[in-house]
């Protein structure tokens, strides 16, 4: 994976992100403005065909926007499957060589195949619980619960082209979350200070309130 700089990201991917981003659980409470704060902090990568971008049980904490590419989702899976019986065959080979005593030897050899058998059932039970699941291309999201709360992954994302996507973490997420609404905060205390209502109302009781207020715009004739 190689990082970029997106020091001169270009006006269209910034709209391109905004609108992916637009109806996201993490962005959808945000005006427009305000997601083009956190857009603004995404950061590109290019990626190379086979990279595992997300692999499932461990803890990922990035958001991705899906650029150019696509990317294949599996459940259950597991690269090793079609190597360990091969490993588990040699090394019974070997054992087998060793024994001094042919019945023995053939008895071991006997529990042995056994075992394999067991273990190559276990394998064909591994290779059929992986299953393909969605295919992800460009204008998709990945990872889209990353930024309100790191988890483990759920699945295992590979992407099955080159591709470019942009990205941000949990930590810069929320730092600009902080700064948005700081400054939301601070805008609604001025603003009550303007209303001759809370006028009795000191200051600590007026930055308590402000935390309260909610914004929302409305069209000109809209009911």
């Amino acid at each position: 994976i190689h990082t970029q700089s997106n020091n001169n990201t270009h006006h269209d991917v910034i709209n391109f992100l905004l609108r992916a981003t637009k109806h996201q659980m993490s962005f959808k409470s945000y005006s427009a403005s305000q997601r083009l704060k956190i857009v603004k902090k995404m950061q590109p990568l290019n990626i190379q065909k086979g990279t595992v971008l997300i692999k499932e049980g461990e803890i990922h904490d990035n958001f991705y926007v899906i650029v150019k590419g696509k990317f294949q989702q599996w459940h259950n899976y597991n690269e090793d499957t079609n190597t360990s019986t091969c490993q588990t065959m040699t090394l019974d080979i070997k054992q087998t060589m060793q024994n001094k005593r042919h019945i023995l030897a053939f008895r071991k050899k006997s529990v042995k195949q056994q075992q394999l058998a067991h273990d190559d059932e276990k394998q064909q039970q591994l290779v059929q619980q992986q299953y393909k699941g969605d295919v992800y291309k460009k204008g998709d999201t990945l990872n889209n619960l990353a930024l309100l709360y790191p988890t483990s992954a759920t699945s295992t994302i590979i992407s099955t082209t080159d591709a470019y996507i942009y990205y941000i973490d949990h930590f810069t997420f929320r730092s600009v979350l902080k700064h948005i609404n700081q400054k939301q905060i601070d805008k609604g205390y001025n603003f009550l200070k303007q209303i001759n209502l809370f006028n009795s109302l000191n200051s600590a009781q007026l930055l308590k309130l402000s935390y309260a207020l909610n914004e929302e715009v409305y069209k000109k004739n809209r009911i």
